[in-house]
Order: C-alpha cells, then sequence, then structure tokens
C-alpha cells in the first residue's frame, strides 16, 4: 500500500479518535515499523504512547531494583534528580522519594523555584534536599543519576562521575566524554501481573505490543500521581530489566558498579 492510500485510511481513523474525544493510541509492534503510518498520525496531533510517561512513575521501583541487585538498602540511598521543569508529578515523585531514601539531590536551573520545595518538604519530613546547579561539582560525586528533562546538549557541558548510573527518563542520551565508564540507560522492560497479562490476551493482543505501552494506555486514565503509584503496587509491577546503549544491562554490570 502506498503513502496515499496510508494517508487516507489513518485521516479517517484520526477523525475517529478526535470524534471520541481520544488523545492517544498504542501502536502494535509491526505499526511502529511503519514509518509511514507514525508520521501521519503524528501529523494529525494524535499521541503515539512510548513507555516514557510511565517511566518517571518507575523511578522508586527502578531505585529499588539497582539497590536489590548492589545488596543495598533503599533507604540508605542517595540519588540525584535532573529536572528544570517543575510541576505536579515530579513535586509528587519528589515527595515520594524523600520519604524513602536517605537522600535526594537536585540539579536544575530553576534554583529559586525548587528552594520553595525544599522548604515544603523540610516542614513534611524534617528532611534537607540537596539544590545546586553547579557544572563542575554537582555530578561529580553522584552515583545514581535520573536525568528527568536534561537535553543532551545540557547534560553533557557537566562533570559527571565517571562509573555513575545514569537513567534516561524523557528520551535517549548519549554520554559524550570520553571518560565515562557508568552506565547509561535509556529504556526499561517491564513484566505484568497475570491479571492483566490475561486481560490483554483475552483481546488477542498481548504479544503484539510492548507491556511497557500496553500498562500506559491504562495507567494514564485520569489517575494522579499517587493513583498511579498505588496501581503499580496492587498490580505488583515489577522491572525485568534496564536498557542501555547496546541493548540490556547485565545485572553483574550494575552489581559491579560503585556501591552508593
Amino acid at each position: 500500500m502506498n503513502n496515499y492510500y496510508y494517508k487516507i485510511i489513518m485521516s479517517k481513523v484520526c477523525k475517529i479518535l478526535y470524534n471520541n474525544n481520544i488523545g492517544s493510541v498504542v501502536l502494535s509492534k509491526n505499526l511502529k515499523l511503519n514509518k509511514s503510518i507514525v508520521n501521519i498520525i503524528e501529523s494529525e496531533g494524535i499521541d503515539i504512547l512510548d513507555g516514557r510517561e510511565i517511566f518517571k512513575d518507575l523511578i522508586f521501583k527502578i531505585t529499588k531494583y539497582i539497590c536489590e541487585i548492589k545488596n543495598e538498602n533503599i533507604s540508605k540511598c542517595e540519588l540525584t534528580l535532573l529536572t528544570n521543569n517543575l510541576n505536579n508529578d515530579i513535586v509528587n515523585n519528589i515527595m515520594y522519594l524523600t520519604g524513602n531514601v536517605k537522600v535526594v539531590n537536585i540539579v536544575t536551573n530553576n534554583i529559586k523555584e525548587y528552594k520553595n520545595l525544599e522548604e515544603k518538604i523540610y516542614e513534611k519530613f524534617g528532611i534537607l534536599i540537596r539544590i545546586t546547579n553547579n557544572k563542575r561539582k554537582s555530578l561529580a560525586s553522584s552515583k545514581l543519576i535520573f536525568n528527568l528533562d536534561f537535553p543532551e546538549e545540557i547534560l553533557n557541558e557537566y562533570y559527571i562521575y565517571d562509573r555513575a548510573i545514569i537513567i534516561n527518563i524523557h528520551k535517549k542520551i548519549k554520554i559524550l566524554s570520553k571518560k565515562f565508564n557508568g552506565i547509561n540507560i535509556n529504556y526499561y522492560n517491564i513484566e505484568l501481573s497475570n491479571k492483566y497479562k490475561e486481560y490483554f490476551k483475552k483481546y488477542n493482543i498481548y504479544n503484539n505490543f510492548s507491556n511497557n505501552e500496553l500498562l500506559e494506555s491504562i495507567l494514564y486514565n485520569g489517575k494522579d500521581f499517587y493513583n498511579r503509584i498505588d496501581f503499580l503496587e496492587d498490580n505488583n509491577v515489577i522491572i525485568l530489566n534496564l536498557i542501555g546503549e547496546n541493548g540490556i544491562i547485565n545485572e553483574n554490570n550494575i552489581k559491579d558498579i560503585d556501591k552508593f
């Protein structure tokens, strides 16, 4: 089928989505490989779910996954968040993490806005978070880093600890420093509970779609941050593995990296 017919068919599909107030879709593994279809859907303003939204809600689970591999207690873990965009999800994520790990560091250009958050967290938990933006020192000793929204060109302006584990939430990032010998993670795989496996198998779609995207299609149906976190816990969603530039990260590589 040529692009002309793709455009006609997909325009009709997008119209049906609009008429039913549907602003996002999950594409099957085969359809995602068809660039023409992807481009047409995106040009119509329809969001194609890619598992990135749920990624930010998995920060605690990923931290726990890494700590378990390293045989370390998550309550003693120190992590660093890179973020310039202060919104409700990020605020709630920081609050949630602060209550479950030892130290949360925040590296940001928006020092003033995050200072207000620092005061709120201290009032609620009696815990101080560290806020900084020194490009030579902020990440020089950070061993576990979650990059929430720093673009590649900005991240690479910072001196990064050469044995750090970096998890890029918003998009795939390449670390350009030749001294960096840590782990650069750009994606993840999850395991669904049997309940949802059976649910998706019932409609004959389980094997044709990514687990990450299937779960995201359920999780982002009007749920707020804490509803989503409860959903992940209640449905026993687990991290299967983490994915780096060259594929799945071997657990031994995580185990052998510097201790927190």
